[in-house]
């Protein structure tokens, strides 16, 4: 029987591949039992990259992303000058006086690459057994499918206090293929909002 080739089966896989590009998994997600301050309603993006333009692309872009989800975020590098960016107690001094609450540090921890299979297209079929079975049949006496190499991008964010600083939620990231830092903000974006939501730290 010759094996049925479906594009529109094929088409399908392919765009739930492609939406599945730029989803974000939370790790290690930890909060502190011990914070009393209420929800949070302005936050501090911080983006700690060697490469200055990096910083401020990753700061806007993540900013803009949390703010489509209706969280008030301000990128760090309009508040604090490049002469206080390494000083802790300046950067809190600084976003106290802005009105900030809490101050959300992102910060990047290598690609990984892994092996994914990819199992071959299933076909189309009808609701009558002759219709069923020859399809199916041919499906699971093809070949496999195949594996090819995927990517995700490790971050690891830091939300603390302000003026105090201490830590209030942290998590690491994984970020399935980001084509581009708007694909990678707006899905660590999601993410972090989703985690944020949950625990009561913002509406």
């Amino acid at each position: 029987m010759k094996k049925p080739t479906l594009t529109i089966t094929a088409c399908l896989a392919s765009a739930l591949l492609l939406a599945a590009c730029a989803s974000t998994s939370l790790t290690k997600v930890t909060v502190a039992k011990d914070y009393t301050g209420g929800k949070l309603t302005r936050i501090m993006v911080v983006g700690v990259s060697e490469k200055d333009q990096v910083r401020k692309d990753f700061e806007d872009d993540f900013a803009a992303a949390l703010a489509k989800l209706k969280v008030t975020a301000t990128p760090s590098y309009r508040l604090i000058p490049k002469a206080k960016e390494k000083d802790p107690k300046a950067i809190l001094a600084l976003a106290e006086k802005a009105g900030v609450q809490a101050v959300l540090v992102t910060h990047y921890k290598g690609t990984t690459q892994t092996k994914q299979y990819m199992p071959p297209p299933m076909p189309y079929y009808g609701g009558s057994f002759g219709t069923y079975y020859g399809p199916v049949y041919s499906y699971v006496r093809q070949p496999g499918g195949y594996y090819r190499t995927v990517k995700f991008v490790k971050l690891e964010s830091k939300l603390y206090s302000v003026p105090a600083g201490k830590l209030i939620w942290s998590a690491d990231s994984d970020t399935f293929e980001p084509g581009d830092m708007k694909d990678l903000t707006s899905g660590l974006a999601s993410a972090v909002a989703k985690s944020l939501q949950k625990r009561g730290l913002i509406d």
